[in-house]
């Protein structure tokens, strides 16, 4: 297939937030993600959609939008595309979008406690008032636009309806008589924006204060939501069987709201986070709330306003994360993310070019990815010196074992270097363990089929490295490997890539027939260090980045040390859930360091005799270009103890090897040190 337009298909990375268009929308949005557990986010009840940065929740979210739904329906029709929930109104916020990560930059009282109070009552009367507006502007797209939906749910959008519902919800309790002089459904929609506008005029500093109309008719948390529905069901908007969905978007907005304050860092914005807790804690058959968060912010505050009293998961709300939805099972049958991936590509390149036939786009792209062999890739890093991988002490081993590696060598550098290494291994041992070379037809122990897949990735990294070459990277399995299961990361690897081929055509004045090895390990680099630079934008970022460094340059020392890869899976370590849970520090660092996307985490079963279960941790696949370590994980981890890994978060240097006695540091000492970037924690 032909690709005549330069355009790169993939140059929009946030797409999600930047699709206003719902005709867009259904062009872009894959189905393939709703798959397994995700589907639970479409079930009634309030549910946390939990993800890491760009895995796809605002997208999901957005699938409850009347608009797009408006679209789906009026386009495809009820039977050829099924929406999740269909019997739901929705209605919804994006805390960025809609400004709240401004919210407390002006004090409301000279005292912090007393302010800190005053702020929670403030954002849950700003975003009762927010909700009740988008439940408005909602109501006038289905009289006017969203026919479709209209019909779907069954609702009375005429305006008598829609005027009596609005006189029912204005005089209700709940508004503490601020709406008491409403008399149609227009009156509602100027007295609701007009709160707005004035909440938005303070935090500007266009006023002085809030006006008293505001300070004195502050509205209980989640109580007009619950009204406004009921008011719905009685003048008959709505039928009863209908959900009103609440889609809160980007919750971890209001946790990062005070950050800049270095004295009470988090503070104000952790007493953010506990007023939607409280809209969670209301458990209303009818009022469903969709909380979409990353991992880090969805944990640290889960109380609701004016109580200890902690959300309870299973009652409260249900957890659908992402992460685990699309993370690389053992049975890769049932692995989601090389189908969604699949079909993210296919989209783009289809919105971009045309649409030739499903999978004609993405096989395109996936064919046009140089993929090496490993022969070949060897070939590439001795292309000018054929012999230089020939072990240099050859003539000291047994003469018929080194017989038979230089002729290996002569038919392929690949299964000699795996005979190398095996034969290595029993030399270190004892010589005598080497037994007899194998005669011809007789395949050697190297030639297992898992000896040599756990041995590949580091390998090749250790050839590279001794033909002192920088690693090369292709391919589509490996694209997919380097995104971690996180679509942001796939869709900025094929941006990248796309960029390099685009400028070798425009060099060549032809576009070359395949992205090259070259091409896709350049782009590769560019891409893991930008997202290494990205751990900074968190709260106590560079800390985890500092680690990070010392952690990847002390696996990748490790692994060319190696010479006989009898390590080769010390490009992560582990811990017994035992030795975790004794040090909160170290498993607070390292849950961090999970949820803001340094590392990943995995549960695994210990090759030791004590049978204690572990954990073990490794960097994300796309932080592993930078430090040139495999991102392919097949054999176990090493085996650290939590002493250790308390020095390598406090220290300067990392040593993954054999145990030596070190100074046991406190556990005050350690969370000092943790926590003084940022002045400390509440």
């Amino acid at each position: 297939m032909p690709v005549r337009d330069r355009q790169n298909p993939f140059n929009e990375l946030y797409l999600s937030e930047a699709i206003d268009d719902p005709a867009l929308y259904l062009r872009w949005f894959s189905p393939t993600i709703i798959a397994g557990e995700a589907k639970a986010l479409f079930r009634r009840g309030n549910t946390v959609l939990r993800g890491s940065n760009g895995v796809g929740k605002t997208m999901l979210l957005r699938l409850f939008s009347p608009h797009v739904r408006a679209s789906y329906w009026a386009t495809l029709g009820h039977d050829r595309w099924h929406i999740p929930m269909p019997n739901a109104l929705a209605i919804g916020v994006n805390f960025i979008h809609a400004g709240f990560g401004s919210l407390g930059r002006r004090r409301l009282a000279d005292e912090s406690s007393v302010n800190r109070q005053q702020w929670a009552l403030v954002v849950g009367d700003l975003l009762n008032y927010y909700l009740i507006n988008q439940l408005l502007t909602t109501l006038l797209f289905l009289q006017r636009d969203g026919s479709v939906v209209a019909q779907r749910l069954g609702a009375d959008v005429s305006s008598p309806t829609l005027d009596r519902f609005a006189t029912l919800l204005g005089g209700n309790a709940c508004w503490f008589d601020a709406l008491t002089s409403v008399r149609s459904f227009q009156d509602l929609c100027a007295a609701v924006r007009g709160r707005i506008a004035a909440y938005r005029s303070f935090i500007n500093w266009n006023t002085k204060s809030l006006p008293r109309r505001i300070s004195a008719t502050k509205t209980v948390i989640g109580a007009p939501v619950l009204e406004s529905r009921d008011a719905l069901s009685r003048t008959g908007v709505v039928p009863e069987q209908v959900a009103l969905v609440v889609a809160l978007d980007q919750y971890e907005t209001l946790y990062h709201t005070d950050y800049a304050d270095r004295r009470h860092a988090g503070v104000l914005g952790r007493t953010f986070c506990r007023v939607i807790n409280t809209l969670l804690s209301h458990r209303s058959a009818w009022v469903s709330y969709k909380v979409g968060v990353r991992h880090y912010a969805w944990g640290p505050e889960l109380r609701g306003l004016d109580t200890d009293a902690r959300l309870e998961h299973g009652r409260d709300y249900q957890i659908v994360d992402l992460d685990e939805v699309l993370k690389r099972r053992e049975d890769t049958k049932a692995w989601i993310f090389p189908r969604f991936a699949q079909d993210v590509a296919e989209r783009r390149m289809a919105a971009a070019f045309g649409h030739v036939g499903r999978g004609g786009h993405a096989d395109w792209f996936r064919h046009r990815l140089e993929r090496l062999e490993p022969e070949h890739e060897i070939a590439r890093y001795c292309r000018d010196d054929p012999d230089r991988l020939i072990p240099a002490d050859l003539d000291q081993w047994p003469p018929q074992w080194a017989a038979l590696l230089r002729q290996l060598y002569s038919s392929s550098k690949y299964d000699a270097k795996l005979a190398e290494l095996w034969v290595r291994q029993r030399q270190g041992f004892n010589r005598a363990t080497l037994g007899s070379v194998p005669v011809a037809g007789q395949k050697g122990p190297w030639e297992r089929e898992w000896w040599r897949k756990e041995r590949r990735e580091a390998l090749l990294t250790q050839i590279a490295s001794e033909c002192a070459q920088r690693r090369l990277y292709s391919g589509w399995d490996t694209l997919l490997t380097l995104s971690g299961s996180n679509i942001l990361v796939f869709i900025s690897l094929c941006r990248e890539m796309w960029d390099h081929w685009e400028r070798a055509r425009t060099k060549a004045g032809r576009a070359p027939n395949e992205m090259s090895a070259d091409m896709q390990s350049q782009a590769i680099r560019i891409v893991s260090g930008t997202w290494l630079e990205k751990l900074e934008e968190f709260p106590r970022g560079s800390t985890r980045r500092a680690f990070v460094v010392r952690l990847g340059v002390a696996m990748r020392r490790a692994l060319l040390a190696d010479k006989a890869l009898s390590y080769p899976g010390h490009t992560g370590f582990s811990l017994t859930e035992d030795e975790l849970r004794s040090d909160d520090v170290v498993r607070r660092f390292l849950e961090d360091a999970v949820d803001y996307g340094a590392l990943v985490g995995f549960e695994h079963t210990t090759k030791e005799r004590d049978g204690r279960t572990r954990r073990k941790w490794y960097l994300s696949p796309i932080l592993c270009p930078n430090f040139e370590i495999p991102a392919i994980r097949t054999k176990e981890p090493y085996y650290a103890r939590v002493s250790e890994v308390r020095e390598w978060v406090q220290g300067d240097r990392i040593v993954i090897g054999p145990h030596v006695k070190r100074r046991a540091q406190s556990k005050d000492e350690l969370t000092g040190w943790l926590f003084d970037e940022h002045g400390g924690e509440e």
